[in-house]
């Protein structure tokens, strides 16, 4: 799609600069070029990277992972604690993983009395 953006910029500013100057036509089709590449960028796959490193940002400055969140991950499986799998990371013993999720419970208990498990 990036190259549809190009395509359509250049045949933008060459209308535009036949009708009224050259250089108008070449800084709008500079601008037309950008402009609907990124929206093309954004339509096939950018949005998802976009989503991702807004989500991470949000997660970090909420205080709930660490701002080198890889490195994190990488450090847990060098202690034995996770393991590595293909892009992603699981636990070695399940008892852990319970362990983790039981005090997510506790804690959302503390935060909201009124809600019986």
């Amino acid at each position: 799609m990036g190259i549809t953006g190009v395509a359509l910029g250049l045949i933008v500013g060459l209308l535009v600069g036949f009708s009224f100057e050259l250089s108008i036509g070449l800084i709008f089709g500079a601008i037309s070029c950008c402009l609907f590449g990124l929206l093309g960028g954004l339509n096939r796959g950018g949005a998802a990277v976009v989503k991702h490193y807004a989500l991470r940002l949000i997660l970090w400055l909420s205080r709930y992972t660490p701002f080198k969140f890889i490195q994190f991950l990488d450090y847990g499986a060098k202690l034995i604690i996770l393991k590595k799998v293909g892009g992603g990371y699981m636990f070695i013993h399940r008892m852990l993983l319970e362990h983790f999720a039981e005090i997510e419970v506790k804690e959302r208990m503390a935060d909201a009395p009124d809600i019986q498990p």
